[in-house]
């Protein structure tokens, strides 16, 4: 008799991984939590649910991973919209959503290139994991809209040695040591 191990190994613990990353990763910063260490170990679980998948399965659990995290992490764009903008709640509501799919389309990308990677562990992995994220949110504050929020190193804030390296490389360099010890983990 075959045992029933849910979500352990059924096929919903990719994307049980999926929403589990995202919320690891929104507790890191500043109003959802602001636990900073979170986001050290926060995206090793995206990254173990993609490892052997499909570049489209991958970013779809990319694009999951990064609806759970901005829902999250910005619904006060929908806020500002309504008392600043005059908007009714409905109207921002459904901008905030777009805005939210958008910027996990970053995700769904950096997920879907990451799994066809040839390596999938060692050294080089860590090292093009971590360069690919710090180029997507590179691209992120510079394409279309410029949303340079919530980029991984701001959730480091605190960790006042660690940042030291944002003199020379930017935040993006934080976001690099974060991503890159993620990528070790998983």
């Amino acid at each position: 008799m075959r045992r029933n191990a849910g979500i352990r190994s059924g096929p919903m613990r990719p994307w049980a991984l999926a929403a589990l990353a995202g919320g690891l990763l929104a507790a890191a910063f500043p109003g959802t939590g602001d636990q900073g260490w979170l986001a050290f170990m926060a995206l090793a679980p995206l990254l173990v649910a993609i490892k052997g998948a499909t570049w489209r399965r991958a970013g779809a659990l990319g694009f999951i991973t990064g609806l759970f995290f901005w829902l999250a992490t910005i619904p006060w764009v929908a806020a500002t919209m309504v008392r600043y903008g005059g908007l009714p709640w409905p109207l921002a509501s459904l901008i905030l959503l777009g805005l939210v799919g958008y910027l996990a389309l970053y995700w769904a990308a950096f997920c879907a290139v990451l799994s066809e990677c040839p390596l999938r562990s060692g050294v080089l992995y860590v090292t093009g994991a971590a360069s690919l994220w710090a180029a997507l949110e590179f691209l992120r504050t510079s394409l279309l809209i410029g949303f340079p929020w919530n980029l991984l190193g701001y959730s480091q804030y605190r960790t006042l040695p660690l940042i030291q390296v944002a003199a020379v490389t930017g935040v993006y360099g934080v976001s690099f040591m974060v991503m890159a010890v993620n990528a070790a983990l998983a």
